[in-house]
């Protein structure tokens, strides 16, 4: 009898709304039902797994524990602004203030973080709904390693660090070496992921790839191997009395390696 402010599609295709008091109803068959949250609100968001989440009109922003919404605890979500929607978008959380301006967090862990204008994309927002992913094309900020030029036979370690929002898959490929270790980690859109290659053979080019759904970016970095020069052998095959002839011995462990003879601290390539 107040009227609707706003519709909402939920679990299964369910529809909700907001009457213009700021009640929240749901509809069943024909008929629409009153759903029993406490107070008065503004707008409402359901997550991945159909959990609701409520922003009351005197700005406080709660998840509830259960899919039933009937029933079960809500939980306060700390937010330090005054919005007026919410929606989700896979583990973002994202609302827009009464200035116009979206915010965001990652995860129910994540710090709230302003969009800034070029990473967001504005889709719609209307009097009765939003739909505002605030996005940033992934990139990759750093790609390092432990050294880039180790010993036949070692390993290398390779730390890629990229940026993006919704957090972006990021992978260093995995070619030709064994991966030995391997972690992932992300904090307020911020990925890095390490990767251990052990026995590496031979030189190669790196890459890491990160792509989200607003586009992808790549960074290559080259390591480069080499083999330690050793001498097999290096020993007169006699010791002869003074001035006969004696025989010398230089053998390294690399084929095709240029040797130079010294007597006595000069070049001598007889």
């Amino acid at each position: 009898s107040s009227g609707i402010n706003a519709e909402y599609g939920g679990p299964g295709d369910q529809l909700y709304a907001i009457d213009t008091t700021g009640t929240i109803w749901t509809r069943v068959g024909e008929a629409w039902t009153e759903v029993d949250v406490n107070g008065k609100h503004k707008s409402i968001a359901f997550t991945e797994d159909a959990a609701l989440i409520t922003l009351s009109q005197n700005n406080k922003l709660r998840k509830g524990e259960s899919k039933e919404l009937t029933s079960g605890k809500f939980d306060d979500i700390y937010l330090p602004y005054s919005l007026k929607y919410i929606t989700v978008d896979k583990d973002l959380l994202i609302g827009v203030t009464e200035s116009q301006r979206v915010v965001y967090k990652e995860g129910e862990e994540g710090d709230w973080v302003f969009a800034a204008d070029n990473d967001c994309d504005l889709i719609s927002i209307t009097p009765i709904n939003i739909t505002s992913i605030p996005v940033s094309p992934p990139r990759v900020v750093d790609l390092t390693a432990t050294e880039t030029e180790v010993p036949h036979g070692s390993s290398v370690t390779l730390t890629c660090t990229v940026f993006g929002v919704p957090t972006p898959s990021t992978s260093i490929d995995l070619s030709p070496h064994e991966i030995e270790y391997e972690a992932v980690t992300t904090a307020k859109s911020v990925t890095s992921v390490v990767r251990i290659f052990r026995n590496v053979t031979e030189s190669t080019q790196y890459e890491c790839y990160t792509i989200n759904d607003a586009g992808n970016d790549s960074s290559t970095i080259d390591i480069i191997v080499y083999v330690p020069l050793e001498l097999i052998e290096h020993n007169p095959s006699t010791t002869e009395a003074y001035s006969s002839t004696a025989r010398f011995v230089c053998t390294p462990n690399i084929d095709e390696t240029e040797i130079e003879w010294f007597v006595n601290g000069e070049s001598d390539q007889c």
